[in-house]
C-alpha cells in the first residue's frame, strides 16, 4: 500500500493576504480528517502574531508542526553562509539563526518539537543536515534523494526523502485525470503530495520578486505578485477536494503523517543491533559492492566502520547499536602500495576515532598514510582474530553515483535563489563526501 504525505511549505511572510490559504488549505484537509505537515518559517510565525491570525493559528492546531527555516529566502540563504570551510564557524551561525526561527514557530503555533526540518527552496546544506539531527529532528523532506520507489534514505543522521508531487503544478493545469495521476502514485512505496499555500492566490513565488539574487526591497517594503483569478483560486480548491475525495475511496492508499514517519525514523536509527556473528556478512557484502549493506542489517559505510572499531576495541561484547555518524570535509586518500598492519596498530588508528566526529581523510601511522577504507577492511579483519592484515590500494569513497544521481551531479551555484556571486566553494563537494552515511530503510520497514 502507498503511503501519501501531504506537506505545506508555509514560508510567505511578505503578504498577510497568502495566509488566508494557509488557514483555508488547513480547513480543508481537516473535513477529510486528513493531516497535514504544514513547515512554518520562522519569520511568517511572527507575521502571524503581529497580525493578530488566531484563525490562521487555530486552523493549523489540527495538523503537524515541522520547521521550514527562520527566513527562507533572505541573504544571505542557508547555503550562501554556510558555504565557508569551517565547519564550526558555519555551525555556530546557523545554530544562532536557527535556534531563533524554531523559538518563533513554536511560540506561535504552541508545539514543542517538530518531526521535520525542511529546506528552502534549493538550499540544502550538510550544515543544516546535521545540526537538524542533532536537535531531534529527524525527517528531511524535499532532499536530494529520488529513489525510483520513492521510499527515501538515511542520510547525515537523518531521514531524507524528495518532494515528488507539486500540487500547484497540476492543480493549475486546463484538465487535471485524477485517476491517471493515481494510478502513476500506486506505483510509489511513498507519495510527498506538497503544495505553497501562496501560489494558490499568487501565479509567481513571493520570493522571485523580493529576494531573487538579492535582497530586491527593505523589510516590509515588499513587492506583492500578481494575483490568481477568484476563477483560478476557486479551481485550485475544487481539485484539491477532488484529489481527496479519490484518495479516501482508493483502497491503494493510506494517509500517513510526518509524525508516524518520524515514529519509525528514530526507531530505525537507534533500534538497530549489530552482532559480532554478522561481521563476515557485512565484510563480505562490503567487498562486492563498497556501499551500504542491506543484509544482515541496514548499515551505512560509516555504521559499518565504526560496528568493526566496537568490536575491534571491545573483545568482550557480542553486540554494537549504531548511533549518529559523520562523513568526510575533505576527499579521503587512501594507500599506494600494499601495506601490511599488525593488530595493534589497527587498534591505534580505530582508537583515533569516533563517531560524533567527521572522519578524517586519511590516518598516519608509523611513516605510512591509510585510507579510512583501507583502516574499515583492515579492523574489520582484525576484529575477527587476523593477527595482522595487508590493505591494498582502493577506492576510498563509496559507491553511491549509479544510485543517486541527483546527488552526484549536484551544483547549486547559479540555482534558485541564490546571489550571483555564490560560489558553491564547499557545499555540493561536501554533501558528496557525506556518501559513507547513506543507507536505505532496515528491511522490516520496507
Amino acid at each position: 500500500m502507498t503511503e501519501v504525505y501531504f506537506s505545506f511549505d508555509t514560508e510567505d511572510f511578505t503578504s498577510d493576504t497568502a495566509s488566508d490559504a494557509v488557514r483555508d488549505q488547513a480547513e480543508i484537509l481537516k473535513e477529510y480528517g486528513v493531516r497535514a505537515s504544514f513547515n512554518v518559517v520562522g519569520y511568517l510565525a511572527r507575521e502571524f502574531v503581529r497580525h493578530r491570525r488566531t484563525d490562521v493559528l487555530d486552523a493549523l492546531r489540527y495538523h503537524t508542526i515541522s520547521f521550514h527555516s527562520l527566513r527562507h529566502s533572505v541573504h544571505p540563504t542557508i547555503n550562501e553562509y554556510t558555504d565557508i570551510e569551517d565547519y564550526a564557524a558555519a555551525r555556530a551561525e546557523l545554530e544562532r539563526q536557527e535556534s531563533e526561527g524554531i523559538g518563533m514557530v513554536k511560540a506561535a503555533c504552541g508545539v514543542d518539537s517538530f518531526p521535520a526540518a525542511l529546506p528552502p527552496g534549493n538550499s540544502m546544506s550538510y550544515v543544516a543536515m546535521y545540526t537538524y539531527a542533532d536537535w531531534g529532528i529527524p525527517l528531511y523532506p524535499g532532499s536530494l534523494f529520488n529513489t525510483p520507489d520513492g521510499a527515501g534514505v538515511y542520510y547525515c543522521n537523518g531521514f531524507h526523502t524528495d518532494y515528488d508531487r507539486c500540487m500547484e503544478w497540476f492543480f493549475a493545469r486546463e484538465t487535471f485525470d485524477v485517476k491517471a495521476f493515481l494510478d502513476d502514485a500506486a506505483s510509489r512505496r511513498r507519495v510527498f503530495l506538497y503544495n505553497h499555500p501562496n501560489r494558490v492566490l499568487y501565479r509567481i513565488f513571493w520570493d522571485a520578486v523580493n529576494y531573487k539574487g538579492e535582497n530586491l526591497h527593505p523589510m516590509y517594503e515588499w513587492e506583492e505578485p500578481e494575483r490568481c483569478t477568484p476563477q483560478e483560486t476557486a479551481r485550485y480548491y475544487r481539485r484539491m477536494r477532488e484529489l481527496l475525495d479519490a484518495l479516501k475511496t482508493d483502497g491503494r492508499f493510506r494517509i500517513c503523517t510526518f509524525d508516524e514517519l518520524r515514529d519509525r525514523a528514530l526507531a530505525d536509527i537507534y533500534g538497530r543491533t549489530v552482532t559480532r556473528a554478522q561481521l563476515p556478512a557485512i565484510r563480505a557484502s562490503l567487498e562486492e559492492r563498497f556501499r551500504w549493506v542491506t543484509e544482515p542489517v541496514s548499515l551505512s559505510v560509516a555504521d559499518a566502520f565504526y560496528a568493526a572499531r566496537h568490536f575491534l576495541l571491545h573483545p568482550e561484547s557480542d553486540e554494537y547499536h549504531p548511533d549518529k555518524v559523520h562523513g568526510f570535509l575533505a576527499e579521503p586518500e587512501g594507500v599506494t602500495e600494499p601495506t601490511a598492519l599488525s593488530a595493534e596498530e589497527i587498534r591505534a588508528l580505530a582508537a583515533q576515532c569516533s563517531p560524533d566526529r567527521f572522519l578524517p581523510p586519511y590516518f598516519e601511522i608509523g611513516g605510512r598514510r591509510v585510507g579510512p577504507a583501507d583502516l574499515l577492511f583492515a579492523m574489520l579483519g582484525a576484529a575477527q582474530g587476523a593477527e595482522a592484515v595487508t590493505v591494498t590500494p582502493r577506492r576510498q569513497q563509496c559507491e553511491y553515483e549509479d544510485v543517486y544521481p541527483a546527488l552526484r551531479d549536484l551544483r547549486f551555484e547559479g540555482t534558485w535563489m541564490h546571489a550571483e556571486d555564490f560560489a558553491d566553494r564547499w557545499l555540493s563537494d561536501r554533501l558528496r563526501l557525506q556518501a559513507w552515511t547513506i543507507r536505505p530503510e532496515a528491511a522490516e520497514d520496507r
